[in-house]
Parts: structure tokens; sequence; C-alpha cells
């Protein structure tokens, strides 16, 4: 009995990380298409938002925008340059 219900509490704790993870993938796409229309009514102007740096990286941020509550991730430059004069 024991091992059944072990197994059936990881099924349950398994999709219900997966169904939080397509709530939220949900939620960005949504927000995605919203920033999309918002930049086409406008005439192309860019979206200018305040947000939170929550990670750095050694090519980019890893930033949250409250208004819209999502997380993302924006690269600095293409590549790793390093000069030991720049630190």
């Amino acid at each position: 009995m024991y091992i059944t219900l072990t197994s059936f509490s990881d099924v349950l704790a398994h999709r219900h990380r997966r169904a939080q993870m397509a709530g939220r993938a949900s939620v960005e796409f949504y927000v995605g298409l919203a920033l999309k229309a918002k930049n086409e009514r406008g005439g192309n102007a860019a979206v200018l938002e305040d947000a939170f740096v929550i990670r750095t990286f050694k090519n980019g941020l890893g930033v949250f925008v409250s208004k819209y509550g999502f997380v993302c991730s924006h690269s600095l430059c293409k590549t790793n340059l390093f000069h030991e004069t720049w630190y």
C-alpha cells in the first residue's frame, strides 16, 4: 500500500508542476500578443516599462517586468569579450 501511495503522490506532483508551467507559458504568450497589438496600434513605437534585475550573467541580464508579471532574459552582447583593464 505504501508503494502505491508514494507513486500516486509522485504522479500527482508531476502533473501539478506541468500544469503550473503550462499556465505560466500561457500568460507569457498572451502578454506577448497584447504587447504586439499595442505596438501595432502605436505605430511601431517601442514599449517601455520598468523592470527589476533579478539575475546577472556573463553576457546578459535576467529581468522581472512587474506590470506584466513575467521574467525574461536579455543578452547584452553576442560574444564574451574580456580585457583585464575593463574590470
